[in-house]
């Protein structure tokens, strides 16, 4: 079992503290992802043309890559055909009243009715939801970022997201977990698109999106079939105005100097040597020890 998800803490703490057991399967993860399960999730478009879902981890490049994808589409589709474009069941991670919560709810139900079939349809988790591969049909891509999870803990660490502030051993079980419970939901999305007939999975490193990222926009472009609605002008139109900005910084980012304190990077090292982990950052690339 997983303690219940707390909506009363901070926003940004929420990732570290969604783990569970190492061996659970990709369907316990999934009905443990469905954080409030006593509230309904988003209504599911009736008809759209494609989904899309990105299911990067956190502070791994999700966020720039999403916006870069979704700035390329809202060129070439206009956004009377680009639909979503929200965190999936955003009411079960926030603490709302009641109130709140049935304006959200309303709003969302009535933007999702809207869909047809000549849209497109995005939207973006960090938890593995599985029912939104049955979007439009089944028709999906599964888009992520993959990152060397050195750079993705001090991210993290740096914006203060990380919920624990005790000890070396506390922080090392938050990271732990949280790395753990991550590499285990990349893993079942990335099985569950490969596996299903109408999906595409589309992975990138964030090194490699941030050298070339309209080399990244070109591709997504073939792999979801949208050649004859976004020309390249307009991919490199948008790739251009999106790099020009910062996509995701680093808020809160309370931590000055750009620097680690020594419990902090002590903890980061030790998690970062955990088997599990460490077999993660060989298996794509990555020096597993710490910089």
């Amino acid at each position: 079992s997983r303690p219940l998800h707390d909506k009363t803490k901070r926003d940004d703490w929420r990732f570290t503290e969604l783990t569970f057991p190492r061996d659970a399967t990709c369907e316990q993860i999934g009905t443990w992802d469905n954080l409030a399960p006593d509230l309904p999730s988003y209504p599911q478009p009736g008809k759209c043309k494609l989904g899309i879902i990105a299911v990067g981890m956190p502070r791994a490049g999700s966020t720039l890559q999403v916006i870069l994808l979704q700035r390329a589409m809202q060129f070439g589709l206009t956004l009377e055909h680009l639909k979503g474009r929200f965190y999936y069941d955003m009411h079960k991670h926030t603490d709302m009243n009641e109130t709140t919560y049935q304006a959200h709810y309303a709003a969302r139900s009535v933007h999702i009715a809207t869909v047809d079939e000549g849209d497109v349809y995005v939207v973006k988790t960090h938890e593995y939801r599985p029912e939104l591969m049955d979007l439009c049909g089944g028709r999906t891509v599964v888009v992520s970022t993959r990152r060397d999870l050195r750079e993705t803990t001090r991210s993290f660490l740096m914006a203060d997201w990380m919920a624990q502030s005790g000890s070396k051993q506390q922080a090392v079980s938050e990271m732990v977990g949280f790395l753990e419970a991550s590499i285990r939901r990349h893993d079942c999305w990335k099985d569950r698109a490969e596996m299903h007939p109408h999906s595409r999975w589309l992975e990138v490193d964030y090194g490699d999106l941030k050298k070339n990222p309209l080399g990244h926009v070109r591709h997504f472009v073939q792999v979801a079939g949208l050649q004859d609605s976004v020309t390249d002008e307009q991919m490199q139109r948008a790739t251009n105005e999106v790099m020009a900005k910062e996509a995701n910084p680093l808020v809160p980012g309370s931590k000055g100097g750009g620097e680690l304190n020594r419990v902090q990077a002590e903890a980061q090292k030790l998690a970062l040597s955990q088997s599990a982990i460490a077999a993660w950052q060989r298996a794509n690339g990555y020096t597993a020890s710490s910089h």
